[in-house]
């Protein structure tokens, strides 16, 4: 039931505020499939675990792109998910911070799904439909970092920190 009512919210997010749509691949497309396997997959331990892992990287995906926008290249390596969160927890703007928070939590709720596969926990309908919420948050205030003044106030501060963390014994 939880999952048919995420499905039919009508959410007026734009997900792709910061994204180009050059794209081949959107990251809202993770989001939309996460939101249709609730629904297919309801009480199924792999769907429930693979909604979150979804949700996740549409999640994940949208935040790196606005990082890359304001200059700042993602690497393509497993550190690429500490690089995002790092500057959005460092960027001096309250919205990034939130998004940056959101970012790990769902992460770190990412990691259970895929490598816990002991914990039944990890399998239940309740965090899946935590992880959509939080998904739905980070995009809300994902728009509120690409819009102004925001957005320069993340460059900015994503700018200070790295001359902090570049300058000698920074």
């Amino acid at each position: 039931m939880l999952a048919q009512a995420l499905w039919r919210r009508n959410l007026k997010i734009d997900y792709d505020l910061c994204s180009d749509n050059k794209h081949a691949m959107r990251p809202i497309k993770f989001i939309e499939l996460a939101r249709r396997m609730a629904v297919l997959f309801r009480g199924d331990p792999a769907g429930v675990r693979s909604i979150v892992s979804r949700a996740y990287y549409g999640t994940f995906h949208e935040a790196r792109l606005l990082i890359e926008e304001l200059g700042y290249p993602v690497p393509r390596t497993e550190n690429g998910h500490r690089f995002v969160q790092v500057r959005l927890l460092n960027a001096g703007n309250d919205h990034a911070r939130t998004l940056g928070s959101l970012l790990c939590h769902l992460h770190e709720r990412r990691k259970k799904a895929d490598y816990d596969l002991e914990e039944a926990a990890y399998e239940s309908e309740n965090f899946m439909v935590e992880a959509i919420a939080r998904t739905d948050r980070a995009a809300r205030i994902l728009d509120e970092c690409c819009a102004e003044p925001a957005r320069t106030e993340i460059q900015t501060g994503i700018a200070q920190y790295h001359a902090r963390i570049n300058s000698p014994g920074g």
